[in-house]
């Protein structure tokens, strides 16, 4: 049955220093899936993410394709200011991505309709990562995220324990729009499970991996 992400729900995470291994990974995780996330802050510089999202938007792939551009607040690598990153997503919008992940520590500081109509026609998925622990206060951060009114909220967390992976996967249950990430060593065999219990997605590295634990998309396809 088709999903909220289409019909594939292992998503391959396309990473990379430059335009030409971003589309090297692109075309080879279209392999094995046909939901991507690009990693944009992965890129270092401006005329690289200028030059893969050309690429881009000149290609109209069948696929659905996730656009991240992380700040470095949120866990990722983009050092540039909110609203730099909100309009780079909005030119991967324009390029063809149909979705927008959005971290919750911007979301947050911009109003609803603004990042509506900045990545339309994209949707957008509000994001909470925490790379330390797993939070005790699951409904906080779940209202939060909620709050944003995007499309669909991720939730992944660092793992100490199996209960923590566990805590994490049932996050999913019952809902469409919820993808749920336990991450580290502990979140391995909760990666898959996930899935099992109503995750919208799990990730999975075309190349390198950009969290903790994520597996290879070989392993997962």
């Amino acid at each position: 049955m088709k999903g909220l992400f289409g019909k594939d729900r292992v998503c391959g995470v396309v990473a990379a220093e430059t335009a030409r291994e971003m589309r090297s990974q692109v075309l080879l995780g279209l392999r094995k899936t046909r939901t991507l996330e690009l990693r944009l802050d992965y890129l270092r510089s401006a005329k690289e993410r200028k030059a893969f999202l050309s690429w881009l938007g000149g290609k109209r792939l069948r696929a659905v394709l996730i656009a991240t551009c992380r700040r470095q607040e949120g866990g990722g690598l983009f050092q540039g200011s909110r609203e730099e990153q909100i309009e780079i997503l909005a030119q991967a919008a324009r390029s063809g991505c149909d979705w927008c992940d959005v971290e919750i520590e911007t979301a947050k500081r911009i109003s609803r309709s603004e990042l509506a109509r900045a990545v339309s026609p994209a949707r957008v998925m509000v994001s909470h990562h925490d790379f330390r622990r797993t939070p005790r206060n699951f409904a906080g951060i779940i209202r939060l995220l909620e709050r944003a009114d995007g499309h669909a909220i991720k939730f992944a967390a660092q793992c100490h324990s199996v209960s923590d992976s566990l805590r994490i996967c049932e996050l999913a249950r019952g809902r469409r729009d919820a993808v749920a990430i336990p991450m580290g060593e502990f979140g391995l065999a909760g990666r898959v499970l996930s899935l099992r219990m109503g995750s919208a997605l799990a990730y999975a590295a075309v190349d390198q991996a950009t969290a903790p634990g994520q597996l290879s998309l070989d392993s997962m396809a």
